[in-house]
């Protein structure tokens, strides 16, 4: 009897090529606008702005063959891309007006407070990617155009998703695990880390097998 069982490394390369074709794009990605706009996208541009404010990245083992070790992928959630976001989840939901304007309002005070990131990736190994645990291989932090690194305030899993959520994210699939990760808005000497006027900033995942950057460059309003 021939066996149809695949092994275990060809599964994750397998896995990995699968969630790469996310990281094809054609060209850099737009510079960002960090500002408030002051108004909601319409539903129907939703998709556009959250390939405006995504990014990619991957780690290669170069030793192993140019393995993948990483691929993930991650989006900010600006006060721009907040406004986009509720417009187009309280319209699919058919909120109503009053818990609509409240939404709207918690999450632009939020942004204001921390830095909030919504991320998917795919690890080599399963327990690699428990970013929450102790087990993760990868470290995330944030980093300011003037280099320093700042720690997570809050890491949180999703343990399950309804078929809205998925919808609102397109690269969120199965072979992702899927996490919210926040961060303050200030450091210890009260200086605000992400101003209207930074030049970029980065979600940096290091580890033992390499370094993913994933950049927003960031121009003027």
């Amino acid at each position: 009897m021939i066996s149809t069982r695949i092994p275990q490394r060809a599964l994750g390369v397998g896995l990995a090529m699968i969630a790469s074709a996310s990281l094809v794009r054609c060209g850099p990605p737009p510079a960002v606008i960090l500002a408030d706009p002051g108004r909601n996208a319409p539903p129907e541009q939703y998709e556009s702005m959250v390939d405006r404010w995504t990014r990619d990245s991957e780690v290669l083992d170069w030793g192993a063959g140019l393995e993948s070790r990483l691929v993930v992928t991650a989006t900010y959630f600006s006060k721009e891309f907040r406004r986009a976001y509720l417009s187009r989840l309280t319209t699919a939901a058919s909120t109503p007006q009053g818990e609509r304007e409240r939404m709207f309002s918690a999450s632009l005070r939020a942004a204001d407070v921390e830095h909030e990131f919504f991320v998917a990736l795919v690890p080599q190994q399963p327990r690699w990617g428990d970013l929450d645990r102790a087990t993760s291989a990868w470290r995330v932090r944030l980093v300011d155009d003037q280099g320093r690194e700042h720690a997570p305030t809050r890491i949180e899993r999703f343990r399950q998703a309804t078929p809205l959520d998925r919808a609102m994210f397109h690269y969120w699939s199965p072979w992702r695990v899927v996490f919210r990760i926040r961060f303050p808005a200030v450091d210890e000497q009260g200086n605000r880390i992400l101003r209207d006027n930074s030049r970029h900033f980065l979600l940096r995942f290091a580890g033992a097998y390499g370094t993913a950057d994933l950049r927003w460059n960031v121009r003027a309003p």
